[in-house]
């Protein structure tokens, strides 16, 4: 006795392939944007680090003017500020950049 074949239940088979090879590279996806996402909030706890040290050496600075210092110490805290903000704006593109993946 011959076998039937239908053509509709090859069609069905092919769509069934079709969707689960759709849900496996959405699962791949998600489990990608999960690994992003981790990258960016450390990026971020980074940035929060070098703010909250830039915070504290302008506070510092504040104090030292107050109290009254000599100008070549002045000078250097504001080369040490400077260098503080130019890695902070370095932080700050590497969180922007994170994002952006």
């Amino acid at each position: 006795m011959a076998k039937i074949v239908y053509p509709l239940a090859e069609v069905l088979s092919i769509k069934e392939r079709r969707v689960d090879d759709a849900l496996r590279k959405l699962e791949e996806r998600k489990r990608e944007l999960l690994q992003q996402q981790e990258k960016l909030k450390e990026r971020e706890k980074e940035r929060d680090i070098v703010k909250e040290h830039l915070a504290d050496k302008l506070l510092q600075f504040r104090r030292e003017l107050d109290r009254g210092t000599t100008s070549p110490k002045i000078r250097q805290m504001k080369d040490y500020m400077k260098l503080v903000q130019q890695n902070l704006a370095t932080e700050e593109q590497k969180v922007a950049e994170q994002k952006e993946q």
